[in-house]
């Protein structure tokens, strides 16, 4: 099986029940803001044209509970999300083939991401992103690739895989599910807000 690329998105967090929430967003010290929906969009949904989808760049607004703890953490479970014309959905974890993959990882409102962020996939440190860098994981807008069949002649800034966080390895000869563990330790704000999760086979799977 040829694999581009698996990428999807945070917002669907906006749809979905109290306990499918908390059994893909785990959050300790973390949760929706309160007010205007748990979702935000800062910047218009978009299109190069030519066919392809609007992307809408909606995030997720996460924020710190406690005042005195300035470690918060989402546990994430990277799933598939079915949105019908009702708003119900299905939902099911994504299960990714062993190998070599690169890691993205995007975030709308960068400018409120006053922390350090550790990132976790299965349990393994994968990389950190400091609190000078966020800028480099504004929403999708660069790093990584496009999306299959894109062509070079149209805007290089739409659906790219996000900023680059770090490359793993999924051992063993059997899929498993894709757990993400942000571990931010916040300075001077409280604000967590996830975008989108991308990883692509390295040359190393082929």
């Amino acid at each position: 099986m040829l694999i581009w690329r698996f990428k999807d998105l945070f917002k669907w967090f906006k749809y979905m029940s109290q306990d499918d929430k908390d059994k893909y967003f785990a959050c300790t010290n973390l949760a929706p803001y309160g007010t205007g929906g748990p979702t935000r969009t800062d910047v218009k949904a978009w299109t190069p044209g030519y066919g392809w989808p609007e992307i809408s760049n909606e995030y997720v607004w996460f924020v710190r509970q406690d005042a005195n703890n300035l470690e918060t953490i989402l546990d994430f479970t990277a799933f598939k999300f079915d949105l019908h014309s009702d708003n119900t959905y299905d939902a099911e974890p994504y299960i990714i083939p062993p190998g070599e993959y690169t890691f993205h990882f995007g975030v709308g409102k960068n400018a409120n991401m006053k922390n350090d962020c550790d990132i976790y996939i299965n349990d393994k440190l994968v990389g950190t992103i400091v609190r000078s860098k966020w800028s480099s994981y504004s929403n999708d807008r660069g790093g990584g690739g496009a999306p299959e069949f894109y062509p070079s002649s149209l805007n290089n800034k739409y659906d790219r895989d996000g900023g680059e966080v770090g490359v793993f390895t999924i051992e063993g000869d059997e899929p498993v599910e894709l757990h993400l563990k942000f571990v931010a330790r916040h300075n001077g704000g409280t604000a967590f807000t996830p975008n989108h999760w991308c990883i692509r086979p390295t040359a190393n799977c082929y």
